[in-house]
């Protein structure tokens, strides 16, 4: 049986670190075609990806918690693997969503492209969640996120900057709506 995480070099693919760096590292439409068209490229892959990295990334901000003197609860121990399912369903809607307006724009990819694109550099980018959680650095690294976001529907729909963004603005939308709306609700209930 082949490890998804690391396939044999005869397949002529990347592994996940060569992928992930060049995800992170070469941000380019020629890059994001190079990589949803490895022979590897699977839904399940990029799955297993995300939810082996949340799991990664939620244990280092546990434990840089506790390495700073505080005492992290038995449920955020508990919560780490329910927040990489999470992260899975996150990624399979973000997907879907993006996927669906793409198309209805005159998108060519398909939604296993879409899903790997978004997993090359969601997966090494929550890792390193993990390690600047709660502080100044997770609001560059989020941006970073979106625009590689742009950058893998360009290279998987095959069409201009202006239709990649409009295909992510449901995402960055309802991404904004969810801390504005919590935000408004507890400035509510502190005046009444």
């Amino acid at each position: 049986m082949t490890d998804e995480m690391s396939p044999p070099k005869s397949t002529g693919g990347l592994s996940w670190s060569e992928i992930w760096t060049q995800a992170l590292t070469r941000p380019s439409v020629m890059t994001f075609e190079n990589l949803i068209n490895q022979p590897q490229a699977t839904r399940q892959r990029a799955y297993k990806w995300v939810f082996l990295s949340t799991l990664v990334g939620g244990t280092v901000a546990t434990m840089a918690e506790w390495l700073r003197g505080q005492s992290p609860h038995w449920l955020q121990w508990a919560g780490i693997p329910i927040l990489a399912l999470l992260a899975v369903i996150a990624l399979i809607l973000a997907a879907g969503v993006t996927q669906w307006v793409a198309r209805a724009i005159g998108g060519t990819g398909n939604s296993t492209q879409l899903v790997y694109a978004f997993a090359t550099f969601n997966a090494p980018m929550s890792v390193a969640t993990g390690f600047v959680f709660g502080t100044i650095l997770l609001l560059p690294l989020s941006l970073y996120g979106l625009i590689l976001t742009v950058i893998a529907v360009k290279a998987v729909h095959r069409f201009s900057w202006g239709k990649a963004v409009v295909s992510v603005l449901p995402i960055l939308l309802g991404t904004l709506l969810i801390p504005i709306t919590a935000i408004a609700i507890l400035v509510s209930n502190l005046r009444g």
